[in-house]
């Protein structure tokens, strides 16, 4: 059993939030599906979902689906962590921003 909050607290609840509409915002929602998708977080938001694809050896495609357009400095922040995912993977990175037409992981 996880932690409860103390008596007399009001435990996190997900009512405040603004109803989700979108595509890309319903699939970001862990729900009714056989996996999740990883989400593009800003400042701490979920504010998309994104995938992964490798292509030969070296060439690392990611796909990001934004839940609304991304300002200026939140893509310069994307295009910072895509470079760093080339980093880590040891290979050259490919950014599209677009649809995510994959499923969920598992």
């Amino acid at each position: 059993m996880g932690r409860q909050p103390p008596p007399g607290t009001d435990a996190p609840s997900s009512r405040g939030a603004p109803p989700c509409r979108t595509e890309p915002c319903k699939r970001a929602l862990a729900g009714r599906q056989a996996g999740n998708f990883p989400v593009l977080l800003i400042d701490g938001t979920v504010a998309g979902v994104w995938h992964q694809r490798r292509s030969g050896r070296r060439m690392i495609q990611l796909t990001v689906e934004p839940l609304t357009p991304l300002t200026t400095r939140q893509r310069r922040g994307l295009d910072a962590q895509v470079e760093r995912v080339g980093e880590i993977l040891q290979g050259t990175t490919e950014l599209t921003i677009g649809t995510v037409s994959v499923g969920p992981h598992a």
